[in-house]
């Protein structure tokens, strides 16, 4: 004699729980203690069971897809961005020169990773092109036009040159990451007069670029009450 129906209810409304990691082993115990239960080898019953395993194939599925999305697997319905150069791209004015890895998910969002070296002193503003043809559109659907906002990353410059003047270390500064028609254009600010870019320095950090339709009215409204929206 098997387990009663309200034990396999039970189980499999604890077991199999939507995105859920749902094993194997879990699904064929629960198959085998219905077959062994004659309470519920009735029509009636075995369809509901039989929509209940319907639910977990469906379930099944989108980990699966998940899945594939991470193994850049053929078959997923998310479409996967991978870019990166293989050699040094140059700065228009041979201002600089910068290898770049951008990875992410289109739409959602994107990992983008920058090595940049400085090849002119007291310069701050580099313009790269990439020659990635759909790489313009895709970064379209992430890093939304937030003007008169500005997105900005604090990075760290190394320095080939001992900093005699300062005695820091490293240096600060404020990198802005854009993309437009074919072209990257990196600007990076001083923390102050005295961290300016010199020949040698080098930038060599990640940023991950999420933004979603933000409405400029409202933020720069001061009487804007706080709201919490559900995700």
């Amino acid at each position: 004699m098997g387990k009663p129906k309200t034990q396999i209810v039970s189980d499999i409304d604890s077991k199999f729980i939507t995105n859920g990691n749902i094993r194997a082993v879990d699904t064929n115990a629960v198959l085998k203690d219905i077959l062994d239960c004659n309470e519920l080898n009735t029509p009636t019953d075995l369809t509901q069971i039989n929509n209940r395993l319907n639910g977990v194939e469906f379930i099944n599925d989108e980990q699966n897809n998940r899945l594939t999305v991470l193994e850049n697997a053929a078959g997923s319905t998310i479409q996967r961005i991978d870019f990166r150069s293989d050699v040094s791209l140059f700065d228009l004015s041979n201002n600089a020169k910068m290898m770049y890895s951008i990875r992410g998910i289109a739409g959602q969002f994107i990992n983008v990773m920058l090595h940049i070296k400085i090849l002119e002193s007291n310069t701050n503003s580099y313009s790269f092109v990439h020659g990635e043809a759909d790489l313009t559109q895709i970064l379209k659907s992430i890093k939304r036009d937030l003007t008169p906002l500005e997105m900005d990353f604090l990075v760290k410059v190394k320095s080939e040159v001992e900093q005699s003047i300062t005695g820091k270390r490293f240096k600060i500064a404020n990198l802005i990451f854009n993309e437009f028609k074919g072209k990257f254009t990196i600007i990076i600010e001083p923390h102050d007069l005295q961290d300016v870019l010199q020949v040698g320095d080098i930038i060599f950090t990640t940023i991950t670029l999420h933004t979603p339709t933000i409405d400029v009215v409202q933020i720069n409204n001061k009487i804007t009450k706080n709201t919490v929206k559900p995700l």
